[in-house]
């Protein structure tokens, strides 16, 4: 991420929508890493993380632009 910091214009959009993965990405993996809370907390907790990434990776691959362009 940090070798990205300066996207090219079009890929801004993009870019924008990478780095809120990452941090989800970050957040998902701290939550199997150091598990806290009670199993059905937890269980929820990952449950809406990985709706949130599944989410998000969808909507990354819609803003990505397209080769031809």
């Amino acid at each position: 991420m940090k070798v990205l910091n300066a996207p090219p214009e079009k890929y801004q959009e993009s870019y924008d929508t990478a780095f809120e993965l990452y941090s989800l990405y970050e957040t998902y993996t701290s939550l199997a890493l150091e598990p806290s809370g009670s199993l059905m907390s937890y269980n929820d907790e990952a449950r809406k993380l990985t709706s949130e990434l599944e989410t998000k990776i969808k909507e990354f691959e819609v803003k990505l632009p397209n080769e031809q362009e």
